[in-house]
């Protein structure tokens, strides 16, 4: 056991599956984690932190890649000493994977930024520690030569993804029904804009194809989500469309789901798809970084997801085409993909995630 304190700093409140893994750090090593929440727009002040109080500070970094090399040297030449180790949870993307004419030229901006922001933490050693969610960060940080760099996947909490769907597959009330959820619909960077062509198309040409769409929270894009509401007005009996629902309130609808489409430009996970997977929910998706290339790429032979060529429309049809034929011509085969899914996403829980960073805390404590 160890009496380590954690100051967890995060875009905003903290989720369903990192608030288990407080608890789980606390139950299994007395390590407490305190998170405080970071508001962008503010400028990321410090002012009322008192770092020192802590053994470990765990970073998270932001989208925007100027604030967060102010913010980070700021938060490192003022207030930390050499007992506190610093570690940069990498939560948003980086740089881009792929080049692509469905980038927009900010996007490039973007990466160039985040990469030569990069090159400054590197040459002013800014990080003890460097925590990726995916390979190909990983790689990216091992080449520019960072040390103590990690990758653990995000885990999430099993326990409530089983209870959701046990609950649903007693209240199910239309088995016949091939549903298609997306969510964040209404954001660029989360590929809404692929979505809605893709639906629009296949509403048009399928009696028996529904949506449950959430266009997101923030961020969104007026002008999309007004073309999903007529979307939905055009197919009043077909879509169900929220602004967005509480988290357990969307797994059930996802639990609902035949598959989930996952049309990310870029991600730095997407534990939504592990989400998916744990309820039997297959996905489709396009084959970036992330949860497609790092869960679904190892089982895609065994049909748990399809990853399409990246931003190629006919393929992403042809993948929710494919589970749409299994879904209506072999249940049998259906049920056996829903099982594999929920395995693989066994191999993601909550408490191998907090094993695995705990012992990546304790190395850097170590050193």
């Amino acid at each position: 056991m160890s009496n380590y304190k954690i100051l967890y700093l995060r875009w905003g409140p903290p989720s369903h599956d990192q608030l288990k893994l407080k608890e789980l750090f606390k139950d299994r090593y007395g390590i407490d984690i305190y998170f405080q929440a970071l508001n962008e727009s503010l400028g990321l002040s410090f002012n009322e932190i008192e770092p020192e109080n802590y053994d470990i500070i765990y970073y998270t970094n932001f989208f925007n890649p100027i604030n967060d090399l102010k913010s980070i040297m700021n938060l490192k030449q003022k207030y930390i000493s050499d007992r506190v180790k610093i570690i940069l949870g990498v939560h948003a993307p980086i740089m881009l994977r792929h080049f692509s004419p469905s980038y927009r030229p900010t996007h490039y901006l973007w990466s160039l930024l985040s990469t030569l922001r990069l090159i400054m933490e590197r040459f002013f050693k800014v990080f003890d520690g460097i925590h990726t969610l995916n390979t190909f960060d990983t790689k990216v940080f091992n080449l520019l030569k960072f040390k103590n760099v990690r990758y653990i996947p995000w885990g999430i909490d099993l326990n409530l993804r089983f209870s959701i769907k046990s609950y649903i597959i007693k209240n199910i009330s239309h088995k016949d029904r091939f549903i298609i959820t997306i969510t964040y619909a209404a954001r660029y960077d989360k590929g809404g804009d692929f979505a809605y062509k893709v639906l629009n198309i296949l509403l048009s040409r399928y009696d028996n194809i529904y949506a449950f769409i959430t266009l997101g929270r923030k961020n969104y894009r007026i002008e999309l989500a007004k073309k999903y509401i007529e979307l939905a007005k055009k197919y009043p009996d077909k879509i169900e469309l929220y602004e967005w629902l509480p988290h357990k309130e969307f797994l059930k609808k996802l639990a609902e789901s035949s598959i989930f489409l996952f049309t990310s430009r870029t991600e730095t996970f997407g534990r939504t798809v592990l989400e998916a997977l744990s309820l039997g929910v297959p996905v489709v998706s396009f084959d970036i970084p992330g949860a497609p290339r790092d869960v679904i790429r190892p089982f895609v032979n065994e049909k748990i997801g399809y990853l399409a060529k990246p931003f190629d429309l006919n393929d992403l049809l042809k993948g929710i085409i494919m589970y749409y034929k299994i879904f209506h011509n072999n249940p049998t085969l259906m049920l056996k993909i829903s099982n594999k899914c929920i395995k693989v996403s066994s191999y993601f829980s909550i408490e191998r995630m907090a094993e695995n960073f705990y012992k990546f805390i304790n190395d850097l404590k170590n050193k």
